[in-house]
């Protein structure tokens, strides 16, 4: 099996909370996947361990938003992504829609 590598783009709907209000801000993201299953066959020479590598860029009305999440933010996002590269059993549909129809307009702009 070969490596590969996916690009991909998602709407992350960030959801903050204080005391007095609750706050929805959508945020784009664009990045891209890659994973090699490496090799555990063969001669030694020629065997290594699998790798991936994930990559992203935030993104708020086309300004970079990169670093402004916090850790747990951070690591839903990432879940959310990786859940899109889980391939699903045959006949079975993704659950997850990348492009939900609540979206605002200026999300597209770059």
């Amino acid at each position: 099996m070969r490596s590969s590598k996916d690009t991909f783009t998602v709407l992350y709907t960030l959801v903050r909370e204080t005391d007095t209000e609750i706050s929805q801000t959508y945020l784009k993201v664009v990045g891209s996947y890659s994973y090699d299953p490496g090799r555990y066959s063969g001669p030694p020479e020629d065997c290594y361990p699998s790798e991936e590598e994930l990559s992203y860029k935030i993104l708020l009305d086309g300004v970079d938003w990169n670093g402004t999440l916090t850790n747990e933010e951070e690591q839903e996002l990432e879940s959310l992504i990786m859940e899109n590269f889980d391939e699903p059993e045959y006949g079975e549909e993704p659950d997850y829609d990348p492009f939900p129809d609540d979206v605002p307009d200026y999300w597209d702009a770059d």
